[in-house]
């Protein structure tokens, strides 16, 4: 059971650090344009 509970939160992080990158993303795309 803690093995999953660990993986869960894993996947949140990388989930929220792909967001984070995404969103920087389209920022700097919107300044270009």
């Amino acid at each position: 059971m803690g093995s999953t509970v660990v993986g869960v939160k894993e996947a949140k992080l990388e989930a929220l650090q792909a967001e984070r990158e995404w969103s920087t993303e389209v920022s700097k795309r919107r300044k270009t344009y």
